[in-house]
């Protein structure tokens, strides 16, 4: 398989729509992985930023004004990132549960 520069390049040899289409859900696969694990890293950064705020009101200190403001910031770029990500709603092991629940009754 030769190898391009960019996209571009690729389509100006005039691909198949199958061979299209393989190779855009493998670009989409990748990009998705690396923003759910950014996400992932964030996420876990706002923990330990929630972890010291919550350590902070149990010895009744003051948290900075700094750390507030990194904590809202950190909560938009997750939601930012959530934007980009495909639905998993329909994934979800609770609903297969209850489907599963469902089905001997009927």
């Amino acid at each position: 398989m030769a190898k391009f520069k960019s996209i571009q390049d690729w389509l100006s040899t005039k691909p198949g729509k199958e061979e299209q289409d393989k190779v855009l859900t493998l670009i989409h696969r990748g990009e998705t992985s690396r923003v759910r694990k950014e996400l992932y890293e964030k996420e876990g950064y706002l923990r330990k930023l929630q972890a010291l705020a919550n350590h902070f009101r149990k010895l009744d200190l003051k948290l900075p004004d700094s750390e507030y403001k990194l904590i809202e910031k950190t909560k938009t770029e997750i939601a930012e990132l959530k934007k980009g990500l495909p639905d998993t709603s329909k994934y979800s092991p609770r609903k297969k549960k209850e489907e599963l629940a469902a089905n001997p009754q009927e």
